[in-house]
C-alpha cells in the first residue's frame, strides 16, 4: 500500500550539481509505475523525464518509507509551478541509488 505524501522533486535548477544524485532511465520509471498501479496518483505526463531526486530527497524518502511502512511513494516533479506525477520510488530503488551514488563508489 502507498503513502499519501509522496516525494516532491523541485525543478532540477533549484539544486547545485553536487546535489544531483544521478539519472534513472525512463524504462525504470515506467516499470515502477506499472508495478505500483494501485497507488497511481496520475499518469506519467512528461515522457522525457529522466531524473532521480537529489540526495537530500532520496534520504528523506527513505526515512518516510521506513516510518510510514509503505511500499512506495509517488514522485512529483515541479516544472514551472506545475506538478507532474512521475511514478514511484521504492526502498529497493533507494538502496540501488545509495549504492551507486551516495557511497562514493562509482
Amino acid at each position: 500500500n502507498c503513502g499519501d505524501g509522496g516525494v516532491v522533486v523541485q525543478d532540477v535548477s533549484e539544486f547545485g550539481d553536487e546535489e544531483i544524485v544521478g539519472w534513472i532511465t525512463r524504462t525504470k520509471f515506467i516499470e515502477n509505475f506499472n508495478k505500483n498501479q494501485e497507488c497511481k496518483v496520475g499518469d506519467i505526463m512528461d515522457k522525457n523525464f529522466s531524473r532521480i531526486p537529489p540526495s537530500s530527497t532520496v534520504l528523506a524518502a527513505e526515512l518516510k518509507l521506513k516510518n510510514v511502512g509503505t511500499f512506495s511513494l509517488p514522485i512529483i516533479a515541479i516544472h514551472f509551478g506545475k506538478e507532474i506525477p512521475m511514478g514511484y520510488l521504492t526502498l529497493d530503488d533507494i538502496k540501488d541509488i545509495k549504492k551507486k551514488y551516495l557511497n562514493g563508489s562509482n
